[in-house]
């Protein structure tokens, strides 16, 4: 059941990313003779809930090699990556955000004689809140109409995903969506999100959280919302340059909600 949920989510996101690159500008810049072509992705994930902010970076020659270059993002230099190009740094109080809602952000990959092979920015959607939830009591007992929720809009988000996770008991299905725009800034949950792979009904604390993206949406490694790794070989690369391929994306999570569900 879990893995029909998200289906989903990434059919969605295949559907939609062509095109989207039009939400980052990019001006590759190559170095003189070098042939030499990159992989890079990037995602900026800002947390309102957490107080945190992450990047996360997976920088790799386009044969899937390891790069001695560098990626530069408002300033943090980041040149120590793992045996598979992959690199994440989270700041978290007493540290200042590096970004914030609404920030423009600069982001330059480097090749190893420090040549600008790739610079890009993208802006961090708008600051939001999940408003409006249904049960206004935020209790549910199965029999009840099924929880729905709003939340306001996220300027210069291009669309959202929503999450529904249980709390402690992790045998609940949960819910992980791709949310189309078009039906509105509201979403209706059913109840097999709190029942088990077995439908037994699961009590537990349920975190709702809306992400809002621009341009396109890469969850980070052991993203704490139930969401897999994106799958980027089932979409086109948003980067398409002389140099480099691969995607830049830009997260807002939401302050969570919480719906408590019993028997």
């Amino acid at each position: 059941m879990r893995q029909f949920l998200r289906r989903g989510l990434w059919a969605a996101i295949a559907l939609t990313a062509v095109g989207l690159s039009a939400g980052c500008s990019s001006s590759p810049n190559g170095g003189d003779g070098d042939e030499t072509k990159y992989i890079l992705w990037v995602t900026l994930e800002r947390n309102l809930d957490l107080d945190i902010d992450v990047l996360a970076i997976q920088y790799l020659t386009a044969d899937n090699g390891p790069t001695d270059g560098q990626v530069i993002v408002e300033g943090q230099v980041v040149s120590s990556f793992d045996s598979e190009g992959k690199a994440t740094i989270i700041r978290q109080p007493p540290q200042t955000p590096s970004w914030d809602p609404g920030d423009l952000i600069h982001i330059l990959a480097l090749d190893s004689t420090g040549t600008v092979v790739h610079a890009d920015s993208v802006v961090m959607p708008g600051l939001f809140h999940i408003v409006n939830v249904y049960p206004f009591n935020e209790h549910w007992r199965a029999g009840q109409q099924n929880p729905r929720f709003e939340w306001e809009m996220s300027l210069r988000a291009v669309s959202y995903v929503l999450s529904v996770q249980a709390r402690n008991r992790h045998e609940a299905l949960g819910y992980a969506e791709y949310h189309e725009t078009q039906t509105g800034l509201t979403a209706t949950l059913t109840p097999e999100v709190f029942y088990d792979a077995y439908d037994n009904l699961i009590d537990d604390y349920y975190d709702i959280h809306v992400i809002a993206y621009n341009p396109n949406f890469i969850p980070r490694n052991n993203s704490p919302y139930g969401l897999p790794e994106f799958p980027r070989e089932q979409i086109p690369a948003p980067i398409v340059s002389e140099k480099v391929e691969g995607g830049i994306s830009a997260l807002l999570v939401s302050e969570h909600v919480t719906i408590e569900v019993a028997q």
